[in-house]
């Protein structure tokens, strides 16, 4: 009896092991490519229906920038992310900024100034919504100070800065519409015509962040990560310059 008993345990445990953690497999052959979906929280088992979350050491940086920063759309996001993770004024995972409202020095709107929020912070990855102009050449600076290699991932989502120096800093980049269609009548502050299911691929790259922090390979297969974070958004194909017909190695668009 005692036999039996043992493996039954040891059945239920392995059940119960692999209903707490999900990865979304890609199509690659030998499988090595994933996604972990697992949450960052855990429900109070004290039954007051509130959510807990872990402190963080490593902080992920999300910049809400351009087609990002209106009110309405901030504020729901800052309640989820802080209900999943937590932010960093309570020790939790997310350092969120607004541009242009935490960056504004002697009544100008200067990007520079996210040098001086990186400072002192372990970071495990930055994540751009709506990058303003010259965020490129802020992070430039970063990597200058990291021998140009950063140790953490930098993923672009729909920036308005310049195509070639994001591509530079960025992991990859997620783009809508390109940026040149964007011109000196176009209003910035709009809001962005991504924004149907943006939760969900904020969240996708931050768990990748949260529990894996490695920069992505710029490889073949790179495509196949992106289009993992953009399920929930669409089909994604890769940015070809229409003035030279190069194809963009980590730049992708949005069918």
């Amino acid at each position: 009896m005692r036999p039996i008993f043992v493996i039954l345990c040891t059945i239920s445990a392995c059940l119960l092991l692999n209903s707490c953690t999900r990865s979304i497999k890609s199509h690659i052959p030998d499988g090595s490519l994933s996604i972990s979906v697992r949450p960052a929280a855990q429900q109070d088992t004290k039954g007051t229906g509130r959510v807990q979350w872990h402190p963080a050491d490593k902080k992920i940086i999300v910049l809400f920038g351009y087609g990002f920063n209106t009110e309405p759309f901030i504020q729901d996001m800052l309640d989820k992310l802080e209900s999943q993770y937590g932010t960093a004024k309570n020790n939790g995972l997310i350092v969120p900024l607004i541009f242009p409202d935490d960056f504004k020095h002697s009544g100008r709107e200067r990007i520079s100034l996210l040098t001086d929020y990186l400072e002192g912070l372990s970071i495990g990855g930055i994540i751009l919504l709506g990058a303003p102009e010259n965020t490129h050449a802020v992070i430039s600076k970063l990597m200058a100070a990291y021998d140009k290699t950063l140790p953490f991932p930098v993923f672009s989502l729909f920036p308005q800065d310049d195509v070639l120096g994001t591509e530079y800093i960025s992991d990859f980049i997620l783009d809508a519409v390109h940026s040149s269609k964007i011109t000196d009548e176009t209003n910035l502050d709009d809001e962005h015509i991504i924004t149907k299911d943006i939760s969900s691929l904020l969240i996708s790259a931050i768990n990748y962040l949260r529990l894996d922090g490695q920069p992505l390979k710029y490889d073949v297969f790179l495509g196949d990560y992106v289009q993992l974070f953009a399920k929930s958004v669409g089909i994604i194909h890769r940015y070809v310059d229409t003035e030279t017909g190069i194809q963009a190695g980590n730049h992708f668009i949005l069918e």
